[in-house]
């Protein structure tokens, strides 16, 4: 644990512990009641411009499918819907921890926070019949829920790649952890980690990804900074970022951080850098630098598709160097030391063969033969 946060939770012991078992019903405040009957999918997500789940919206919203189909979170609950969730789903779950303590049962208040979930979004089913809930590849606990939940009602479940790297094989974290009868899938890695687990699944093709030719450099380059939502603008930090600006003489020197983040201009020393506007699209970052500089971010894949030079740093996360893996793979420079920057060897690596054919095999299904397309996507029967 970061010792300030282990200080401040010495200083509030019982704010702390209120917290968790807050953390522990959290789930009859996420769980909806009842929904209309008409939606056929269900995305337990707010679809905010630039997250994921707007991206799943989007892509299942185009041709003429409506919007209307597919249920989402609202961005507010009122007070009173907050209540009646609770009462509501109070009187179902009760019995269960009651039976949990009588029989003497230990669990985490993290497993209870599942079992809660699980019970709550089971009921939840059983009482939407012919509804699909919707999985995005980046798991989070209420998606494991919500999952098991549905794979025990022997239900449909939509699985979305959310991410590339998000399959079989890129680290111990399982993106699919339980069965999945419809997939929408990104590249050919997505598609072997769907059929290992069901061979008889209905998988569509997302959109897939044009690479296009690496742009030319000039003498004095519009530098950028991509982050993830671990940097800090810590000394350390700070430190590359002078040292960055001072080894490519940035004519532009621009940070964007993670939609996550909680930093803003004010965290970094005055006149150092711009800071991107929040809602600034990657497309429109891309289009504003000559050379991104990131730390270990999935940002870097879309970067380098987009044409732009893309240099991994080391040292701007607690990540280490290349947990992706996209240098390792041969389409992304890195470097372990900002003491190694120079751009004359960063254009001569961008500007040898065979880098944009090994992206662009990483990044697309190889293999189309018997998928369907996701803008021809109309129902499932």
């Amino acid at each position: 644990m970061i010792p300030a946060i282990s200080s401040q939770g010495n200083k509030q012991p019982y704010r702390e512990v209120l917290m968790k078992w807050l953390r522990v019903i959290s789930p009859l405040l996420e769980v909806p009641v009842s929904i209309d009957k008409s939606y056929q999918f269900y995305l337990d997500a707010y679809p905010k411009p630039n997250s994921k789940s707007f991206a799943v919206v989007s892509e299942l919203s185009q041709g003429d499918r409506k919007l209307g189909d597919i249920w989402t979170k609202r961005p507010t609950l009122s007070f009173f819907s907050k209540l009646h969730r609770l009462l509501w789903h109070l009187s179902a779950v009760l019995p269960v921890l009651i039976y949990i303590f009588y029989k003497g049962k230990k669990f985490g208040l993290v497993e209870l926070q599942v079992i809660v979930g699980y019970s709550l979004y089971k009921n939840f089913l059983k009482k939407h019949q012919s509804l699909i809930p919707i999985i995005i590849s980046d798991i989070t606990p209420t998606a494991h829920m919500l999952w098991a939940a549905t794979s025990s009602l022997n239900r449909d479940v939509f699985w979305w790649q959310d991410d590339y790297h998000h399959m079989d094989g890129f680290s111990s974290e399982n993106y699919l952890p339980h069965p999945c009868t419809l997939a929408a899938v990104l590249n050919q890695g997505g598609l072997d980690t769907v059929l290992k687990k069901n061979r008889f699944a209905r998988i569509y093709v997302r959109p897939q990804t044009e690479v296009l030719p690496f742009k030319s450099t000039p003498f004095i380059p519009r530098v950028g900074i991509a982050t993830n939502a671990f940097f800090e603008a810590n000394t350390e930090q700070i430190r590359i970022l002078i040292k960055i600006q001072e080894s490519l003489g940035a004519d532009l020197f621009k940070i964007r951080l993670h939609p996550n983040s909680k930093l803003t201009s004010k965290s970094f020393p005055e006149d150092l850098i711009v800071v991107a506007a929040a809602d600034e699209t990657i497309e429109e970052f891309s289009n504003s630098i000559d050379i991104a500089i990131v730390g270990n971010s999935a940002v870097q894949l879309k970067l380098l598709c987009a044409g732009l030079p893309v240099v991994h740093l080391a040292g701007l996360d607690q990540h280490g160097f290349d947990v992706y893996g996209y240098c390792q793979k041969g389409f992304c420079y890195g470097l372990d030391s900002i003491e190694a920057l120079n751009s004359e060897i960063i254009l001569q690596f961008y500007n040898s063969t065979g880098i944009a054919e090994r992206l662009y095999n990483y990044v697309n299904v190889r293999n189309r033969n018997d998928l369907f397309l996701l803008d021809k996507f109309e129902s499932v029967n």
